[in-house]
């Protein structure tokens, strides 16, 4: 007999010997119904459920921004834009957006940026910005301007995502070169990752339940 079978044959014996002793607490003791729990995963998500892009990008050579980068709408939205030969002084188009299909769960959307540091004085985002928050000092902060994303922080969308709303709005529009930037200078990837967090039925966008989006995003992100 192993020690675990021990212990609990021991348990379940003074536990007997307990009810027996008392006859008032053996009147007390009667036996209840059983109470089953059921645990089952929720559907959660397939391949592609949820997806980041952007838009295509052409070289413009108009005055003004001569050599920056500007939406090409001739082309389809992708990922991962590569800007080649940057200009000092031009902006770079850049509308890093969220999406969810159609069939997946409903879904509050987590957002971070990472490269702000490192590229500091040497590229800067650009752009109004519109639904997205920070949790800050234990409130919901909108941010509205692309000057106010950080490295290192989290950033949710204020709407849930779901069937009939399907697409979060950019995070930021542009990117902008300092005028100062010499040539041959060498920049590290600005990159945004996004994680869905299935959205519980009934779940409204307030500090605790964003608190508790933000913390299991942070698990993963």
């Amino acid at each position: 007999m192993t020690k675990k079978r021990i212990a609990t044959m021991a348990t379940c014996i003074a536990l007997v010997g307990a009810v027996a002793v008392g006859g008032t607490l053996a009147l007390l003791t009667s036996p209840s119904d059983k109470v089953t729990n059921t645990f089952t995963i929720g559907e959660g998500y397939e391949d592609q459920d949820f997806y980041i892009d952007e838009n295509a990008v052409k070289r413009d050579y108009s005055t003004g921004n001569y050599g920056g980068y500007i939406e090409d709408t001739d082309e389809g939205r992708g990922d991962a834009i590569a800007f080649k030969d940057v200009v000092a002084g031009t902006t770079l188009s850049k509308d890093p957006t969220l999406h969810i299909k159609s069939d997946a769960p409903a879904s509050w959307v987590v957002a971070k940026i990472t490269g702000l540091t490192e590229n500091s004085g040497k590229l800067s985002l650009e752009g109004t910005i519109s639904g997205w928050y920070k949790l800050e000092n234990g409130e919901l902060k909108q941010v509205t301007s692309a000057a106010d994303l950080k490295d290192d922080t989290l950033y949710v969308y204020g709407t849930k995502l779901d069937a009939d709303n399907l697409d979060t709005t950019p995070i930021f529009e542009t990117v902008r070169v300092a005028s100062n930037v010499a040539k041959g200078t060498t920049f590290t990837n600005i990159e945004v990752t996004g994680v869905a967090v299935e959205a519980l039925e009934g779940s409204e966008f307030n500090v605790d339940n964003m608190t508790a989006v933000l913390a299991a995003a942070d698990e993963i992100i």
